[in-house]
């Protein structure tokens, strides 16, 4: 796997920019504020009640400027709609609500700096979650949400305002998910790029727990615990980093004295081709995208264009750089040693994950196992292959036998091979996201418990797609790292194939390139 070991479980710093984060946090509260205080309301009904002529008047829509800095802040969540949605209903306690929450942040911030906060915020959703006891600050837009919805939430006292039994357990476990999501996000967004930041949001990503005990290892290394049981399971977490690190260097190194023997095996795709409707390169696929970007940003501006203008794009040639094949190679080689090796499990009792982080016995008896049968790198490389989600599906299958999930997830390794195969590693992700793209067209049909679901899969797939790219994505020492991984977070993959293309043409302009000159 191309995430080799780093020293961010060893004592490394990652600086985040709190001073930045604050500053943005300020403007942002003052423009919600303002809003609330000065926008002018619509009237929409007149009546005379017993208790005087009232007035009912709606809010209008919340400037854009909010949405903006809501994303910036908070992206990988639901905490900008949030906030739009309580500028626009104009409901008091849903106001009371949201100013909570950016009071609390900023006070967090400011004193403990933002790696903490963001520690914060995971360790209390993943507690509640475990205890099913709610926070006061679970948004209400963690699923969607009517009327009758925000009348129920802020109507009584105790854990059943939240929803049933199943709607909390539910709204728990996603809470913790986009927590870990808007902490990936702010570490790439707020940090310094380069390989420690995109260890500690892969981790963040693939696992909680051990993620967010190397986010504050990294960013707040003089944090007191609260007793000496938080503070071995800390180090717990730390040892673990260190363990897998260490599988992901004999990986490494296996993995080129394969090379050198000729024992990598793996079918290659062909990335020429004649068909100028196929693309068959990562260089292909982001250009197309660019390149009818710019047609359409110039039709609406009216401007003069024509096919030949925009050919460099939209009929680009196959090429593709040594550099990708190489990933390409490790990418589907690493797949298929994994399903070997659940193949070689299937029949036995391989210990579960939670039970080797759990016990450092169990962990030394896995360690004495061949890389490929040590249920500890299995999972991690799992990960850079299929992100969280369907990860945990495959290591579910080999946890209780159940031969339809495992199925199942092998026709998710599957198709993420055949998207390396059909475009390379560095598009797969965007590929990833766009065939899963919510169709807004059919949106209004939904249930409002149909449309949380689909919400919070495509979610999830974003998640893993962002996990796949830093774990296999060469940059990492660039600033590439940041906007890229930034704009794969965001709502549309074409900004993500602006900031890609003029890294990739840069390498495809080096020796090793195969294909037609670009």
């Amino acid at each position: 796997m191309s995430t080799t070991a780093d020293p961010g479980a060893n004592g490394a710093m990652l600086a985040l920019d709190s001073r930045g984060f604050l500053e943005k946090l300020v403007e942002l509260r003052t423009l919600f504020d303002d809003h609330i205080v000065n926008a002018e309301r619509i009237v929409v009904d007149e009546q005379d009640t017993p208790q005087g002529h009232m007035l009912s008047t709606i809010m209008p829509p919340a400037p854009e400027r909010l949405l903006g800095l809501g994303e910036d802040l908070f992206g990988a969540s639901c905490w900008p709609v949030e906030l739009c949605a309580a500028a626009e209903m104009g409901s008091s306690v849903f106001i009371d609500h949201c100013r909570a929450f950016l009071t609390h942040c900023e006070y967090v911030v400011r004193r403990h700096g933002l790696g903490y906060w963001l520690y914060e915020r995971m360790d209390k959703a993943r507690t509640a979650f475990a205890a099913d006891r709610p926070a006061d600050e679970l948004p209400l837009c963690i699923r969607v949400i009517d009327d009758k919805s925000l009348d129920k939430r802020f109507g009584g006292r105790d854990k059943r305002r939240f929803g049933t039994k199943r709607q909390r357990c539910e709204d728990g476990f996603e809470y913790y998910r986009m927590t870990r999501s808007m902490a990936a996000r702010s570490v790439i967004r707020w940090g310094e790029p380069g390989m420690l930041a995109a260890r500690v949001a892969y981790t963040l990503l693939t696992d909680g727990t051990v993620g967010g005990d190397l986010l504050l290892q990294a960013t707040t290394p003089d944090h007191r615990f609260r007793n000496e049981g938080e503070r071995r399971a800390h180090e717990g977490s730390l040892e673990i980093l260190h363990t897998i690190d260490g599988l992901r260097l004999q990986a490494d190194a296996e993995y080129e004295q394969a090379l050198a023997r000729g024992d990598v095996h793996v079918s290659m795709p062909s990335r020429t081709t004649d068909d100028d409707d196929l693309m068959c390169t990562s260089y292909q696929y982001f250009s197309y995208h660019v390149g009818v970007a710019e047609a359409l940003d110039r039709a609406r501006a009216g401007e003069g264009w024509s096919e030949e203008d925009i050919a460099h794009y939209v009929k680009a040639k196959p090429c593709v750089s040594a550099l990708e094949r190489r990933i390409d190679q490790r990418f589907l080689y690493d797949v298929q040693q994994l399903r070997q090796a659940v193949e070689a499990l299937w029949d036995g009792k391989p210990k579960l994950i939670e039970e080797l982080f759990e016990s450092p016995q169990a962990r030394e008896e896995e360690m004495r196992k061949p890389l490929w049968r040590n249920m500890l790198y299995l999972n991690d490389v799992a990960g850079s292959i299929l992100g969280a989600m369907m990860r945990n599906q495959l290591m579910g299958a080999l946890a209780t036998h159940d031969d339809d999930l495992l199925q199942a997830s092998f026709r998710s390794l599957d198709s993420i091979c055949t998207m390396v195969r059909d475009i390379g590693t560095l598009a797969m992700p965007m590929l990833l996201i766009d065939e899963n793209e919510i169709d807004y067209s059919r949106v209004d049909d939904m249930s409002l418990q149909e449309r949380t679901q689909v919400l919070r899969h495509y979610c999830s797939i974003r998640d893993a797609a962002v996990a796949i790219w830093l774990a296999r994505m060469p940059w990492k020492d660039e600033p590439t790292l940041r906007d890229a991984t930034v704009e794969l977070f965001g709502p549309s993959t074409l900004a993500f194939s602006r900031t890609v293309l003029p890294r990739l043409e840069r390498e495809l302009r080096l020796p090793g390139t195969v294909g037609e000159a670009c």
